[in-house]
C-alpha cells in the first residue's frame, strides 16, 4: 500500500527552516529545486526532496560554500 506523501506550502517551509519566503524563492530561481512542482494555481508544492534539498544546503552555508557552489553541487546532485 502507498502512503501519500505529505507536500508543504512556502510559509511552513519557511517556519520548519527560519527562512524568509523570499530567500527560498531565490533557492528556487537559482536552481536549488529542480524537481519542484507547483500546483494548478501556481502555488509552490515542497516534498520531502526539497525538505531534504533545504537541509544540505544550509548545511554548505555553514561550511562557507558559496550558492553558486552549491547550485552547482544540487545540479550534479
Amino acid at each position: 500500500m502507498k502512503t501519500e506523501e505529505k507536500i508543504y506550502r512556502i510559509g511552513e517551509i519557511a517556519e520548519m527552516f527560519d527562512l524568509s519566503k523570499s530567500t527560498i524563492r531565490f533557492y528556487e530561481e537559482i536552481g536549488l529545486f529542480p524537481n519542484l512542482k507547483r500546483s494548478p494555481g501556481g502555488l509552490r508544492l515542497f516534498s520531502q526532496e526539497e525538505i531534504n534539498c533545504i537541509e544540505d544546503v544550509e548545511c554548505l552555508k555553514k561550511t562557507g560554500m558559496s550558492l553558486k557552489d552549491i547550485a552547482a553541487y544540487v545540479s550534479w546532485k
